[in-house]
């Protein structure tokens, strides 16, 4: 586990965290490949508990460079819990090995809910692994007043302008969750060589997703010229769920 700190956990279940007024510049964070285990990189948490209550960064910024295989995220790379990102952002740059999944600000969040309120993230994505701009898998999402303006790149897997994956829970009976994304967008450039180009997001699996007052004005780019963008460009795949474009 590779970030400021590789892991949060408490000694009691509903402990909360809270990290706030926090800057890193001019670091370098790189996680290699070991056996069969993928490493979490994120430069403030690596990973953290799915016990906590909530866990929460606020007024945090990064510029640093990442780069390395497994799940990746400018501030954190894997959540367990639930987990509120609000006035933050990530202005660095992400590298990716093959395989690699990553996200500008949460690589993979999949247990709790997920907020991001007025963040960006500016950092360019490119290498071999998915790329989104905010996030790149999540369960359920409420993300507003939020934005990506880097440029996203993949040479081997798809590419998002904000989340990559909404997924909900593989269970029956099942229980309805909802995501949205309000009043934010996407303008950074989006390239994938064999892979889907969402422009606010490329799968949404099992929940229902409202996509309010959103766009996205980044080029789309990609070699091939038969590519399905799908939904107005904004998302890609839907399966088992509601998607909503509300304007």
């Amino acid at each position: 586990m590779v970030g400021l700190f590789s892991g949060v956990g408490f000694a009691a279940n509903g402990d909360s965290a809270v990290v706030k007024d926090l800057g890193i510049e001019d670091s370098y964070f790189y996680g290699k490949y070991q056996g069969n285990r993928d490493p979490n990189i994120g430069s403030i948490f690596a990973t953290t508990t799915t016990t906590a209550a909530y866990i929460k960064i606020s007024n945090c910024y990064t510029n640093a460079t990442i780069e390395g295989w497994g799940v990746i995220g400018g501030l954190v790379g894997w959540n367990g819990s639930k987990m509120i990102i609000e006035n933050s952002h990530n202005s660095g740059k992400i590298r990716t090995k093959i395989s690699a999944s990553a996200g500008g600000l949460v690589g993979n969040s999949g247990n709790d809910t997920l907020f991001i309120i007025n963040s960006y993230n500016s950092a360019n994505i490119k290498g071999g692994g998915s790329a989104a701009g905010l996030a790149s898998t999540t369960r359920v999402l409420q993300v507003k007043n939020s934005y990506n303006s880097g440029s996203l790149s993949s040479d081997e897997s798809s590419v998002a302008g904000l989340i990559g994956s909404i997924q909900g829970i593989d269970r029956y009976p099942r229980i309805p969750e909802y995501s949205n994304i309000i009043q934010s967008y996407n303008t950074g450039k989006l390239y994938s060589a064999t892979g889907d180009i969402g422009g606010l997001v490329t799968t949404v699996n099992g929940t229902e997703l409202n996509i309010i007052n959103s766009y996205s004005e980044g080029d789309f780019s990609d070699k091939y010229i038969d590519f399905q963008y799908g939904y107005d460009g904004l998302v890609v795949k839907i399966k088992s769920s509601e998607l909503n474009l509300i304007n």
